[in-house]
């Protein structure tokens, strides 16, 4: 049987032509990609030149000229890491105080016995840390050893701790109202603030958030204790000029400088190892997304919600809230199916309420909410704390917060939420100072309370006194 070579020879010219075609497809579709690769670069290095022109910091390098050393014999970090590691073990047995401080009595109320020797004990065995934290306060200057050259590898391993302090404080302050020793309770509220500004200088958007949480513990612990006793005036002006303190109108903008360069390096140098789980199908999904350009693209597109956020963090209240939420409904809506377009910068963007950098151990949502909720709870301390000195003079709480100015208040504060007054109103048993919050709806001065399944109810951000 012979062969039809005639046959054969146009079959090979067929294949031949595909081969081609396919190949000049394949070609394009390269040097398409190599051209949006190099647009996308070309736009990156753009922006980026526009941000060092600006004066800000965008590689590692540059951040540590935003957390300046201090020499030692004045660094307060040696003594509250030494009071760290002061505790018995870690984490720390310090009783009662859960995140919604349940397991304490109602404010105003007195301690039971059995609660007292509990916390005598507790505060017995870690006399050693507490003695080191008030020696701290005394200095001035703060810098923990942070190195920011790691990028997201930075180490912060003083941020628990520092909160495990601060509750430490908490209960001194309680026992000490409890016990009849006012002087004491200050000055453990005191040292509590100053735990908190130990924080001020670094730049990170995690430690802004641990920083915020130490002050809701001071504050919480004012609350508690004029709760139960009445302070002398120059107590109160002690706590009026420690809320004053707190009020850093550029940290929140800091930080995000920080977490900006932080994520460019993620964007720039994170290995596929790093950005996968370690199976093989999400590492091909990382390459493919580095090769095509969609991380440039990703890159960028952060680049300018940092932007916008940074010009958010800029603004006064509350048109720093709105424009956050503004920018949070932009970002969510570049989804394709519900996946987003920018898959890195939906997940570590300061607008999301969780993400790599922003992800805290902390209640709140967005980094823009819990920014606004710390200011928040430092102008209803500071009304509160306005209120109690104004009760002081007067015998007798005031009619409203226009009362307090301007003897002890420049000005009745706004709600960095709504722009309006903050509310107040007398109870049975003392009064309430607070924020509408988040939802902008005044639900009553309802307090934050953990859901089961997860979620938050509907709350304000209160200043309780309960006397």
């Amino acid at each position: 049987m012979t062969r039809d070579v005639s046959a054969s020879v146009p079959r090979k010219r067929r294949i031949l032509r595909w081969l081609k075609i396919i190949g000049v497809i394949i070609g394009g579709i390269v040097v398409l990609i190599m051209g949006v690769n190099l647009v996308l670069e070309l736009r990156i290095r753009a922006e980026l030149r526009a941000i060092r022109n600006a004066g800000q910091p965008i590689a590692l390098a540059d951040l540590q000229s935003l957390y300046p050393n201090v020499p030692p014999g004045e660094n307060a970090a040696e003594l509250y890491l030494k009071a760290f590691s002061a505790f018995a073990e870690f984490p720390p047995a310090i009783p009662l105080l859960g995140n919604d401080r349940t397991n304490l009595p109602a404010r105003g109320e007195p301690m039971p016995d059995d609660m007292k020797a509990l916390v005598s004990r507790c505060l017995t065995d870690k006399a050693q840390a507490l003695q080191l934290l008030h020696q701290a306060a005394a200095r001035k200057e703060c810098r923990y050893p942070v190195d920011l050259s790691q990028g997201s590898s930075i180490r912060l391993p003083h941020l628990t701790p520092l909160r495990y302090g601060a509750r430490l404080l908490e209960l001194e302050a309680l026992i000490s109202a409890e016990n009849g020793r006012p002087d004491d309770a200050v000055g453990a509220i005191m040292a509590s603030f100053d735990l908190a500004q130990s924080l001020r200088r670094e730049p990170i958007l995690i430690s802004y958030f641990v920083r915020s949480a130490a002050d809701a513990t001071a504050i919480a612990s004012i609350e508690r204790v004029l709760s139960r006793t009445p302070l002398k005036d120059d107590h109160l002006a002690r706590f009026t000029a420690a809320l004053a303190s707190e009020k850093d109108a550029d940290a929140f903008f800091r930080s995000l400088l920080a977490q900006r360069a932080v994520c460019s390096h993620i964007f720039r140098n994170a290995t596929a190892q790093e950005l996968s789980d370690g199976s093989w199908v999400p590492k091909l999904w990382v390459v493919a997304y580095a090769l095509t350009g969609w991380r440039r693209f990703d890159y960028l597109a952060y680049l300018g919600v940092m932007r916008d956020c940074l010009a958010a963090a800029r603004l006064p209240y509350p048109a720093r809230v709105q424009r956050a939420n503004e920018l949070y409904a932009t970002l969510r809506k570049r989804t394709i199916g519900g996946f987003p377009t920018c898959p890195m910068t939906w997940l570590i963007s300061p607008l999301q309420p969780s993400g790599i950098v922003v992800a805290v151990p902390l209640r709140g949502g967005p980094g823009f909410r819990v920014d606004a909720e710390h200011i928040a709870r430092i102008r209803a301390a500071q009304a509160g704390i306005a209120i109690e000195r104004y009760r002081l003079a007067n015998a007798k709480l005031p009619d409203s917060l226009a009362a307090l100015v301007p003897a002890f208040l420049e000005a009745v504060p706004q709600d960095p939420f709504n722009g309006k007054a903050l509310r107040y109103k007398t109870l049975a048993k003392g009064y309430v100072v607070y924020s509408v919050g988040a939802d902008l709806q005044d639900n009553g001065s309802r307090e934050w309370a953990s859901n089961p399944r997860g979620e938050d109810d509907p709350y304000d951000i209160t200043f309780t006194v309960a006397r």
